[in-house]
Order: C-alpha cells, then sequence, then structure tokens
C-alpha cells in the first residue's frame, strides 16, 4: 500500500518512508503532538493525508514536537502504542521553534504535484501549464500540442521544458514563422526590436548588439542548442558577434530576462538567449522528404537574401536537416535627407546541418555543424564615408572592415522517461572556432599618406556538458549537472606605414592583436536546482545554485611602455558561488487559473575575460593598455511582476531592480600617448539599474487585436571624472535605454489566410550620457541621441494548401531621419519588403 512518499510494508504495520537518512512514523491529533519516533508499533494513521486536509489556520492550532529516528540523532521521547491508540498521555514532548516546524511541514509533508496526478487539484494544475497561444507582440511562438491546444514552450528558464506562463519571469520565445513572416529580419539581432526591455544598438549594418535590461556585449549570455557561444574575446560594449548567427536556420530562439549564472554561470546578468536550430519536422513511420525555398527581398537595404534546405526521416528512426543561405547588401539608403551611405556594403553566407538518431521512443542522438561568413563588413562611422547626424563626428579611416568566420558542431546525446533515479539524461561535447580578421586603413597625420592595421584572430573552444533530471519524493524536481568549456586564442597584428608612391616605409609585427597571444581560459562549473510545488500547486518554488572555477592564462601580452613593447604574462583564477530564489503564486487556481504573480532573488557575476586583462586598443578619447589586477563582477538582482492570460486579453509587467556590487569601469592612469590619455581596466565601481516593463495583448473584436509594450530604466554606475585630483562620481549608465513602446493594430480574419497589421515605435530622447558616452563623438551626438516615432504596415497570405506564404511590408513610411541610441549609423528610409516562402 502507498501513500504519499510512505510505504506500509506487508510483514509490518508499520510505514518507511522513502525520503534519504530519514526513517519516520508519524501521529496527528488535534491538540496533542506531532511526533516522529523510531519505533514500529509507534504507528497509526497517514500524516499526509491528514497534512494534506488541513488549512493553514488548523496547523498552527496544533503542538508539535518531533524526534528523528536515525543513527545520528538519538530520540528524545518515547511512547506506547496504547497511547497512539487514543488514551492520555501525559508524557511531556520537546518543542521545536514555530518557523522551522512549520518550513519542515512544507517542504516535507507535501508531495510534489507529480505523485498527485490523480487527483482533481493536479489537474488544475496541469491545466494552468497549457493556455492558449495570444497573438501579440511576440505571437507565432514555440507551439507544442497538449490536449488539442496550443501552448508557447521554454526550456531555457529551468533547464527543461516548461510553459512560458508557469515561469516565474516574463520569458520572450520567438518562433521561425515570427521571423520570416512577420519581422521579415536578416540580421539575427533584430528578432529583438519589438522585445520590451530590449533595445538593438546597430554599430554596422552588418553588425549589432541588444542592450538587455541596460547591458550588452559580454554581460548577456548567448547559447545555440544550449551550447555556450559567449568567448573570451566578447568585449564590454556593442560587439558585432550576435550578427555572425544565421536567423533562416533558426527554429526559436528564447530570451530569459534577467540573472542566469546560478544555471549557466559567467555572463548571464542581463539575459540569457538560446537559440534553437532548425532539425527536420517530417518525422512519420514512413519514409518522408521535404524542402523550404525562401527569398526576401529590400529596396532601402538595397538587399537579396535567398534560402535553401532539404529535409527528410526514416522510419521514425533518422532524420536530416541541411540548409544554406546567402545574402548580397549593397549600401543602404537611410531615412531623411541621408540618403545612400557609401561604405556600407557586404556579403554573407551560412551552412547549417542537423542529423538525428533515435534508437528508442526516448532516446536521441544529435549531430549538428554550422559555419557562417561575412566578409569585409564596413565600420561606416569610423571612416572618412561617415554622414554627420545632429553633431557627430566624421571618422580618420578610409577603411575598417571586419570579416567573421564561425563554426560550431556538436554530439548530444538524450534520454527521457528513464525508470529509475534518474529520469532524463542529457550530455554535449562540442567544438566551435571564431575567426575575426579586421582591417584598418587611416590617415597619418602630417606624414605620409596612410597606415594599415590588419589583425587576425582565432579562437578554438573545447566544451562538454553533462544534465541529469530526477524527480525526488518530498523534494521536488531536481535538475543537476556540469560543464567545462575551454578557449585557445590566438592574435596578431601589423603596421604599415606607407609613402606617397605606394612603398613600405616601415613595418612592425607586434605581439599581440587585440588581445593576448597564445592565451587560453577555462571555465568548469557545477550546479543544482530544485523545483517544489506547495499548497496543492497554488505556490512555486525553484532554488538554484552553482558553483563556477575560471582561470586565464593570457601568454603573451605586450606593454607599450616599456622599451621595444616587451612582452610578458598574465595567470590568473577565481571561483564564484551564485544562487537565486525564484516564487511563482497561483492566486485563482480554483477560478480559472488566469493569473499569476512571480518573483525572484538571484546574484550573477561575470568573470575578467582574456580581452579585459590584454586588451591593447585605441578609440577616439583614449589608449587602452593590458593590466592584471582585475576582480569578477557581481550584481545582486530582484524582480517582481505579474501576469494574466483571459480569453481576449492577455498582460504582464515586471519590475527589476539590480544592485551593482563590483563592476570593471576603464580608469585614467595620468599617461599619455602623445596627446591622448591612456587607461587601463580596473575593478570595484558600484552603481545600480532598475526599471518596468510592460505588456498586453487585447482582441477587442473578433478579428481585430491591439498590442503593445512599453519601458523605462534608469541607473547609475561610478565613474571616474578626473585624476587630480582623484573626482568619482555617480553617472548614467552607458548607452541607457531611453523610453520607448512598441505597439501594433492587426487584422485577421477567421478562418481566413492572410492578416495586415499597422505598427510603431516610439522613442524618447537619449541624453542620460555616461562620461564615456560624451566622448563617443562618432556614435552619440554631444547631446544624446534624438528621440523619434516611426510607422509601418506588413502583412501576408497562405497559398496552395498553406505551403507558399507571401509577405510584404512597408517599413519607415515617413522616411523619418532617426538613429537608435549608440548606434554608428542611422536607420534605413522607406523600404518596401518582400519575401516568398515555398515549402513541401
Amino acid at each position: 500500500m502507498r501513500s504519499g512518499c510512505c510505504t506500509r510494508t506487508a510483514r509490518s504495520r508499520w510505514r518507511t518512508c522513502s525520503r534519504p537518512s530519514l526513517s519516520t512514523a508519524v501521529a496527528v491529533q488535534p491538540d496533542a503532538s506531532l511526533l516522529y519516533s523510531a519505533r514500529p508499533s509507534a504507528v497509526q494513521p497517514t500524516v499526509l493525508g491528514t497534512l494534506q486536509s488541513l488549512s493553514c489556520k488548523d496547523l498552527i492550532g496544533f503542538r508539535f514536537g518531533i524526534c528523528f529516528a536515525c543513527e545520528s540523532f538519538k530520540p528524545p521521547c518515547s511512547f506506547s502504542a496504547k497511547r497512539m491508540r487514543g488514551d492520555s498521555m501525559s508524557m511531556p514532548c520537546r518543542r521545536l521553534d514555530w518557523f522551522p516546524v512549520i518550513v519542515c511541514v512544507l517542504w516535507m509533508g507535501w508531495l510534489p504535484a507529480e505523485e498527485k496526478a490523480d487527483t482533481p487539484a493536479a489537474e488544475t494544475v496541469k491545466k494552468a501549464e497549457a493556455p492558449v497561444v495570444k497573438e501579440g507582440a511576440a505571437a507565432a511562438t514555440s507551439k507544442t500540442e497538449q490536449k488539442g491546444e496550443e501552448v508557447v514552450v521554454t526550456v531555457t528558464a529551468t533547464r527543461g521544458e516548461k510553459s512560458v506562463f508557469e515561469v516565474p519571469s516574463l520569458v520572450e520565445v520567438y518562433h521561425e514563422a515570427e521571423i520570416r513572416e512577420r519581422l521579415q529580419i536578416t540580421n539575427f539581432v533584430d528578432v529583438f526590436k519589438e522585445t520590451p526591455g530590449v533595445s538593438v544598438q546597430k554599430t554596422a549594418q552588418g553588425h549589432g548588439s541588444p542592450f538587455i535590461r541596460g547591458w550588452t556585449g559580454y554581460r548577456n549570455l548567448m547559447l545555440i542548442d544550449g551550447v555556450r557561444y559567449n568567448k573570451s574575446h566578447f568585449r564590454d560594449g556593442p560587439v558585432q558577434y550576435w550578427a555572425s548567427i544565421d536567423p533562416l536556420d533558426v527554429q526559436r530562439v528564447e530570451l530569459v530576462k534577467g540573472p542566469g549564472s546560478s544555471l549557466y554561470g559567467s555572463d548571464a546578468v542581463g539575459g540569457t538567449v538560446n537559440v534553437l536550430t532548425k532539425g527536420t519536422d517530417t518525422w512519420s513511420d514512413k519514409t518522408e522528404i521535404g524542402g523550404d525555398a525562401y527569398y526576401r527581398f529590400s529596396t532601402a537595404e538595397r538587399s537579396n537574401i535567398g534560402h535553401l534546405s532539404i529535409q527528410g526521416s526514416h522510419r521514425d528512426k533518422v532524420g536530416f536537416y541541411f540548409g544554406g543561405s546567402f545574402k548580397d547588401y549593397d549600401d543602404f539608403v537611410a531615412g531623411g535627407g541621408t540618403g545612400v551611405v557609401d561604405n556600407s556594403a557586404y556579403q554573407e553566407y551560412g551552412a547549417h546541418g542537423k542529423i538525428q538518431y533515435r534508437p528508442t521512443d526516448n532516446q536521441e542522438l544529435t549531430f549538428m555543424g554550422q559555419h557562417f561568413h561575412q566578409t569585409e563588413v564596413p565600420r561606416t562611422e569610423q571612416t572618412v564615408h561617415a554622414i554627420p547626424f545632429e553633431g557627430t563626428l566624421v571618422g580618420d579611416n578610409y577603411r575598417n572592415d571586419t570579416t567573421n568566420d564561425r563554426y560550431l558542431s556538436y554530439l548530444k546525446y538524450r534520454a527521457s522517461k528513464l525508470e529509475g533515479p534518474v529520469n532524463e539524461v542529457e550530455a554535449t561535447v562540442s567544438y566551435q572556432r571564431t575567426g575575426e580578421d579586421l582591417f584598418r586603413s587611416r590617415r597619418d597625420g602630417t606624414r605620409p599618406p596612410r597606415r594599415d592595421h590588419p589583425s587576425e584572430l582565432n579562437i578554438d573552444t573545447y566544451g562538454a556538458q553533462l544534465q541529469f533530471k530526477s524527480k525526488v519524493p518530498c523534494l521536488g524536481v531536481m535538475t543537476y549537472g556540469a560543464d567545462y568549456y575551454r578557449d585557445e586564442v590566438q592574435s596578431s597584428r601589423k603596421d604599415y606605414r606607407w609613402n606617397a608612391a605606394g612603398t613600405v616605409l616601415s613595418l612592425v609585427n607586434h605581439h599581440q592583436g587585440l588581445m593576448a597571444d597564445d592565451s587560453n581560459m577555462d571555465r568548469a562549473g557545477i550546479f543544482v536546482q530544485d523545483e517544489k510545488d506547495l499548497f496543492d500547486g497554488m505556490l512555486t518554488l525553484t532554488a538554484s545554485g552553482r558553483f563556477d572555477y575560471v582561470r586565464l592564462n593570457a601568454g603573451v601580452c605586450e606593454d607599450p611602455r616599456g622599451p621595444a613593447f616587451r612582452p610578458f604574462s598574465i595567470d590568473k583564477d577565481w571561483n564564484s558561488a551564485t544562487g537565486s530564489l525564484h516564487f511563482l503564486v497561483r492566486p485563482d487556481r480554483k477560478d480559472g487559473d488566469h493569473w499569476r504573480v512571480f518573483g525572484s532573488m538571484g546574484t550573477s557575476f561575470r568573470a575578467p575575460t582574456v580581452y579585459d586583462v590584454s586588451s591593447f586598443d585605441s578609440g577616439t578619447a583614449f589608449v587602452e593598455y593590458p593590466t592584471a589586477d582585475l576582480e569578477p563582477e557581481r550584481f545582486l538582482q530582484f524582480e517582481i511582476g505579474t501576469q494574466a492570460r483571459y480569453e481576449r486579453i492577455s498582460f504582464g509587467v515586471s519590475y527589476y531592480y539590480t544592485r551593482i556590487l563590483d563592476m570593471i569601469q576603464r580608469s585614467p592612469t595620468g599617461q599619455f600617448s602623445g596627446t591622448t590619455p591612456i587607461v587601463e581596466k580596473s575593478s570595484g565601481f558600484k552603481g545600480y539599474v532598475n526599471g518596468i516593463e510592460a505588456q498586453a495583448d487585447w482582441k477587442f473584436l473578433k478579428d481585430f487585436s491591439l498590442w503593445a509594450n512599453v519601458t523605462w530604466a534608469e541607473g547609475y554606475t561610478e565613474e571616474y571624472l578626473s585624476l587630480n585630483p582623484p573626482l568619482i562620481r555617480n553617472k548614467p549608465l552607458s548607452r541607457l535605454i531611453p523610453v520607448m513602446s512598441h505597439m501594433g493594430l492587426k487584422y485577421e480574419p477567421a478562418r481566413q489566410n492572410w492578416w495586415v497589421e499597422v505598427h510603431a515605435d516610439f522613442y524618447t530622447d537619449a541624453d542620460r550620457l555616461s562620461v564615456k558616452d560624451r566622448t563617443d563623438l562618432r556614435r552619440i551626438p554631444p547631446d544624446g541621441t534624438p528621440g523619434f516615432g516611426v510607422v509601418g504596415i506588413r502583412g501576408g497570405v497562405k497559398l496552395l494548401d498553406d505551403r507558399f506564404t507571401l509577405s510584404g511590408a512597408v517599413e519607415n513610411i515617413g522616411n523619418i531621419e532617426y538613429r537608435i541610441h549608440g548606434s554608428g549609423q542611422n536607420m534605413p528610409g522607406t523600404s518596401f519588403n518582400l519575401s516568398l516562402n515555398y515549402h513541401w
């Protein structure tokens, strides 16, 4: 016989609990004591069933006593079976404080939801995990069928599949249809262009970096199919590396805003993005072959994009997917009077393949390989071709082009629905190679006409991760595992000086390029997460913790201050423990189950990278030299919010606060390179950032829906204002997101295959500038970036039994001249976009 987590054996009248190292026998009587004893004769009624039938008020009315029966504890009292049968008890029992007893009852007395699937309450909880997908700002998202309904799921927030409505935060999920047909994007970072709490910065047309809750670069974590993408060469400011992901090979994108270090380790400060790549969708008990052809054209971007793929499967055992794309971008046309932006053209191409093998129904082996290449993507704002905007400066480079190469392959094994202590297991080994070739050609002042600075950077990354999931009686669902990544860095740079006749006057071979040559960085971590349902699913608590060890060796650094640029090396190692606690409350669980209240508290950290300690770079207002005296960045983050989903309306609102406990910033050294000040990175800077995000979707008529979101953020960090005397003041966070809003009105007639939507974006003036912002005059105007409002219209129709999709859009209808804050270029003007997608 089984009741809860305790079992009664056939030969004995007493119950043994399946909890590890704890054997208990319990009896509950009103106005008596809750007693734990090791004596077999001491068991009568089932305590768990009794506890589940009691309210909190009833529990508080009891007097509690407890005796632990294990080798390390001696029972403080004993009693007879006669007393347990109801006779009076005059024996005193050891008391406990109320708080630990109540905590003990909550965490050990209630059953996990998985073991109560046959109760009506559990059915209500399951129903809550299957909300109907709503069309809105993040519509057409990932869909999984469950009991005839479509639900939006995420695998990133808790390292396992879960409805986004059951996640204690506002999670954004974008599906392939959203990316191709509605947003019609070409650059991966544009996936987030209408997301609350996210501003997409564009240094160049082929680059891009999202600011998530105030953070960008290496303070946001990117995963590809769960494999870590962040490398040791990522920078603190906007980076181009997220743009080297092909959105046409993406199945869905998940964004979990807020701290993620307790699950994923370093860098997960602003948010964690997981890119889930495409595989075959032709699984059946027969042999199936399918494919896809996609083409997109844009007038303002002056771009042509094509993508082809083929996929198939054999008898639900073996599946494959192979796809490739080619994209050609001419010099684009910016809005207003800007016109054609010279020196902005580039090309890129990508290839993606995945083979899946299913030996049994609950096991899958996956091999994936990817390659993406960008050819000579120009940073126009650094060149003489830049067009001034509201007082920005023109660059002094003739050319500033970056060629990027990215390779990724992995082998993953996954098994689910296992019998025994482990219910799911996932193991992955991966290899990545990243190449970056930068070519700069610039003026040489009064000297001969040109100096060239070609540099190369190659990083090989080896990774392995192991993850388990177990349903532990009385504790809940445990997810735990470990991961390890190693970066090996090769970096070089040469300086050429030419005369007017094209002859090389001098050549300097540096010991390092943008960062130290012959370097490596190791990251290792272990993590655990426990998810527990309480009060019949009314409350879910999720606690997670992680320990990380990071070792860095910057092999060959260059010290420009020493004789002949003497080389030196840097060896550092750090460790960090992070944790988080999330709660999710279902106030109306028994009355429709439409509403959620959530909150969290967690810590995050970012370990210094090879770039941090060894960067040898120059900007418009400084020259940066290497430094070894750095410590990990640390953050403490809080969030509280609510979301609801009803038949015609859904909404969510969240407030977050991030306390900056220790942050790395550039600091002046008091030295100069010519007339340019020399800076170094240093640790210990403090500050905060907080904000509000709100979004809503209202289907006010049968075929009409209105969606909108709004973002407000504020943040300050300590910065040096001067060195002599040393003066540090709180200044706004660099490139702080202004107040912004996205909204749209959509018409989609029922039982029809077409839709149309009018949408608008509004940004206020971004005039809260940091010290760094005020010196970045090639991207940010002296008085800040002006606000703007742009309107567009888009739509689509499905033909040929939904096999052919025609989508179109008119963007920036007013041909407004505008720039996203922190970008190095104005955005395209009025553009007519057309995309065709045929699949079979």
